[in-house]
């Protein structure tokens, strides 16, 4: 088994108090489990490492939670898939089918409402451990001039320098390729009214372009913003140097890790985790941190700072992260949660706590995301489409 290995290196992460790039801290480049069979059970989720949430903090979340009246019952989040292709036809490679890409928004569905569909894979766990966090997803039915789209965009990314033969930059060590922001500026719909979701190839040349051979590594990324809830998307888009939202590789644009469901696009065998990249991911841009992300993510300790997600440690560096139950060596550790890293045959929920915590930053300086119309079709006033028929009234 290929063991972890910690690194100091620069990683990113948002500073609760000025917003500023903190460029110091620690953080582990987690590397895969590979059997003997060669069948890939674990990727590593994304590369960052989040901020802890105090207990003061954790108190004026909750406190700021109960008295938010701006966000009440279930919300709905308008998303725009952009495809950003390297000159492949519709449906070869990166550039994938509509279809696909629309799967995306069923599995966050399941997920973010901890759904019983797809054998109530999104139901695991204790009940009092799996909320649902009345957080849904729509694709954009108007685009930001008022249009009526289909939610998912495609753009050449091939002129793009690094991107065709490496992809995308992750954050440190992963940071070959392209810029993101080379990627944003390519398209980016307000930020503050939309969901964006970037379909890239690959992620700090990691290969995973080729789902035949590619042996793990970073299958996506989002800023990991401040639980405060004080912080805009625009905000938090300036703090990273230009995007605001999720990295997805090609590969982790699917629904439906075990395959019951023809057309939810299990790609491969060995990627049982991959459908639950943005689901992971989205949790970070929501304000959660992993749930082993203390200061020491190797030792047993309530990391996260959520008080109902139970003591955790990672996984990855114990060789815990394929356990689902049995002999964990932190005793009665959530490998349930979604921001934990483990197989899919274990993950499947969201605590009450951790849905207080994305609600407070829905609530907060993501509200806009929340109250605009962009999930209601737009209506096409050209002529071209308009129908006249003679008056016989008189």
């Amino acid at each position: 088994m290929l063991r972890p290995f910690l690194i100091k290196q620069p990683s990113i992460y948002l500073d609760v108090n000025s917003l500023k790039l903190n460029m110091n801290k620690y953080f582990f480049i987690f590397l895969v489990s590979i059997f003997f069979s060669f069948e890939l059970f674990s990727q590593v989720l994304c590369s960052h490492k989040t901020h802890p949430i105090s207990k003061r903090d954790m108190k004026l979340i909750i406190a700021h939670s109960r008295s938010n009246k701006s966000i009440t019952g279930v919300v709905t989040i308008p998303v725009v898939i952009h495809i950003v292709h390297r000159g492949e036809p519709i449906g070869v490679g990166v550039n994938i089918s509509e279809a696909q890409a629309s799967s995306i928004i069923g599995g966050l569905n399941r997920d973010f409402r901890a759904s019983p569909v797809d054998g109530g894979i999104a139901q695991r766990g204790p009940s009092a451990l799996n909320a649902d966090c009345q957080i849904q997803f729509c694709l954009a039915k108007t685009d930001p001039n008022g249009n009526p789209t289909s939610g998912i965009t495609r753009v050449n990314g091939s002129s793009v320098s690094n991107y065709s033969n490496q992809g995308v930059q992750g954050p440190p060590p992963f940071n070959v390729g392209a810029t993101p922001a080379s990627i944003t500026n390519l398209r980016t719909w307000d930020v503050n009214q939309y969901l964006n979701i970037w379909v890239v190839s690959e992620i700090g040349n990691g290969g995973q372009d080729n789902p035949g051979s590619f042996s793990g590594g970073v299958l996506g990324f989002a800023p990991a913003t401040p639980s405060s809830g004080a912080f805009t998307p625009a905000q938090i888009e300036t703090a990273t140097g230009g995007y605001a939202g999720l990295f997805v590789c090609a590969i982790g644009c699917f629904n439906d890790p075990s395959n019951a469901n023809p057309g939810w696009f299990k790609l491969s065998s060995g990627f049982d985790q991959a459908g639950r990249i943005a689901t992971h991911e989205i949790g970070h841009y929501f304000g959660l941190p992993h749930t082993f992300d203390d200061f020491n993510p190797t030792t047993c300790s309530n990391g996260d700072g959520i008080g109902d997600t139970p003591p955790a440690i990672n996984g990855l560096v114990t060789g815990d992260n394929n356990i689902c139950l049995g002999a964990l060596q932190c005793s009665g550790q959530h490998k349930n949660n979604y921001m934990d890293y483990g197989n899919n045959s274990c993950i499947g929920a969201y605590t009450p706590g951790q849905k207080t915590v994305m609600r407070n930053v829905l609530g907060g300086g993501f509200i806009s995301l929340t109250q605009g119309d962009k999930c209601d079709a737009a209506f096409d006033l050209s002529i071209d489409n308009a129908t006249i028929s003679q008056n016989n009234c008189d």
